[in-house]
């Protein structure tokens, strides 16, 4: 490895402390053949941009994580209020009437949580549902 004298960029720093160790300074310098303050500038604004790209990628993870997690606890949520709905289409009459009565609140979140679950859903899986 060919060290380049670093004295030109390293001076050019008031508070050396910001440098870090000087011989993985001296080792970017080398690696990325900087000759001028100006190279260093345009890896700044490449590394800048990667930076901003990665922050936006993390971003759009982060609401997908987001999105993902909430499906999971509705999901949830359609598979205890699931029993309540089947028991019911299993009745008839007045029978269904009564219990429909009974379990009004129960009933309205299946749909509520049902219709969550399916606009998650890819839509070949939602004619499972």
């Amino acid at each position: 490895m060919v060290v380049r004298p670093i004295f030109p960029y390293v001076q050019i720093f008031k508070d050396k402390r910001l440098l870090g160790n000087v011989e993985q300074l001296a080792k970017l310098i080398d690696t990325n053949h900087f000759e001028t303050w100006e190279d260093v500038r345009a890896f700044e604004e490449k590394q800048t941009e990667v930076l901003e790209n990665c922050r936006a990628e993390l971003s759009e993870l982060s609401v997908r994580y987001e999105k993902w997690t909430q499906a999971v606890s509705d999901y949830d949520d359609y598979k205890k209020y699931q029993p309540v709905m089947k028991e019911y289409q299993a009745l008839s009459g007045l029978r269904k009437n009564s219990f429909k009565k009974k379990h009004e609140t129960e009933l309205e979140n299946y749909a509520i949580y049902r219709d969550k679950v399916k606009a998650v859903m890819p839509e070949n899986i939602k004619a499972i549902y």
